[in-house]
């Protein structure tokens, strides 16, 4: 008879025991994805995840348009009259984000700082976009007010995943808005916010599983 109720009771919160497992496997917490402080000229990564990892920014689709010298402490966009108002795919900033394995990373936020002090034909524009889909859509596109003397910050919503052992890839793109001159784009404090959470191993559901099963046969066989 104990046994019997022992078994009811077990029955009756699997369900409960089950997701409380889960949830704990399965644990997520807000963090600082990836960040570029450009401090010193730097184009390395400050983040300091355990979870994933993060490369430098690669500017060699472009180094003589782009440097770090221009103005301190910040990625800097060089631009001319005759670049037109129009992205040119082939002149990026580009840096990359990998998820360790056994975690998956969900982006939910871009914010940079941003500034131009040129007086351009039309505002010049920072875009971002990424090989979710080939670099084909803007997950940013943001007119920069021409004439200003200090940064602006610029916070974007995004949804994304990166799922374990894989990685996603990021660009940078400008144009000059029909630029009257040669000027520059100041980037900096670029970061992207989101959570990284465990992937239950199989093991564990199948442990879980395992249990349910023979509680359920146990429970079978008391009753007959």
């Amino acid at each position: 008879m104990y046994f019997f109720n022992l078994t009811k009771i077990i029955m009756k919160n699997l369900i409960t025991i089950i997701l409380a497992t889960g949830l704990s496997l399965a644990s997520v917490h807000a963090v600082t994805i990836v960040e570029f402080n450009f401090t010193g000229g730097s184009l390395a990564s400050s983040d300091t995840g355990t979870n994933w990892t993060s490369s430098n920014i690669d500017i060699t689709s472009n180094s003589s348009r782009f440097n770090t010298t221009a103005l301190a402490d910040s990625l800097t966009w060089g631009f001319s009259p005759n670049l037109g108002d129009a992205i040119n795919l082939n002149d990026y900033a580009e840096f990359s984000i990998t998820a360790d394995v056994g975690f998956t990373l969900a982006l939910t936020d871009i914010s940079f700082n941003a500034r131009t002090p040129a007086s351009p034909g039309a505002n010049p524009t920072v875009y971002m976009r990424s090989d979710a889909d080939s670099f084909a859509t803007n997950l940013v596109q943001q007119d920069l007010p021409k004439n200003q003397a200090t940064f602006i910050l610029y916070e974007y919503t995004i949804s994304d995943t990166i799922v374990s052992g894989s990685e996603r890839t990021f660009r940078l793109y400008f144009d000059s808005g029909n630029a009257g001159g040669t000027n520059n784009i100041f980037i900096d404090d670029i970061q992207i916010t989101g959570t990284a959470t465990v992937v239950p191993e199989p093991s564990s559901f199948a442990l879980l599983a395992g249990c349910f099963g023979l509680t359920w046969v146990m429970l079978r066989r008391r009753r007959s």
